[in-house]
């Protein structure tokens, strides 16, 4: 029994080539990523890279926001509660600035109360996202959530979908 065992660590991700990695978005797609769980954000942003997204994350809502004027991406992928500002104020914000309100924001919870789910679809969120999901549900929304982009060039769209957990 000499079987070599690896300790994984982000940088032996990033030195695979994972399988998920063959299918490339063909032009480059932004993704901001606004989760005060640092490791959560980490992962994803390797997984999402390792797909040909250019990620950011932001550890919080008031970074997220600066973040998201600085680099105006393609589409906020966004924690609903965290602390100080959480993500049903940082849409709410997005939606009030001409530069930012065609930006689709999906969120992602492991909690979500029927009150934040109407104050968020009033406000346009994009979808939904329990955690954990797995990556795969997380590409397919994200996928949706750019073809909906694309084919209404700028026009507000209705919550692609609902896999939340009560």
């Amino acid at each position: 029994m000499n079987a070599k065992i690896e300790k994984v660590t982000f940088d032996t991700i990033r030195r695979t080539n994972p399988p998920y990695a063959t299918s490339r978005p063909p032009i480059p797609y932004s993704i901001l990523m606004i989760e005060d769980e640092g490791s959560m954000g980490q992962v994803t942003q390797l997984l999402l890279e390792s797909c040909g997204y250019e990620v950011c994350v932001a550890a919080d809502g008031p970074q997220g926001l600066r973040l998201v004027r600085a680099l105006t991406p393609d589409l906020v992928l966004c924690d609903v509660n965290m602390p100080g500002m959480g993500g049903i104020e940082v849409l709410g914000t997005l939606r009030q600035s001409d530069t930012t309100r065609h930006i689709p924001v999906i969120f992602i919870s492991g909690f979500i109360s029927e009150e934040q789910i109407k104050e968020a679809r009033s406000l346009g969120v994009s979808g939904f996202l329990s955690k954990p999901c797995s990556f795969e549900e997380m590409k397919q929304m994200i996928s949706e959530c750019r073809h909906a982009t694309s084919a209404q060039a700028g026009k507000a769209s209705p919550p692609l979908a609902m896999a939340l957990s009560a």
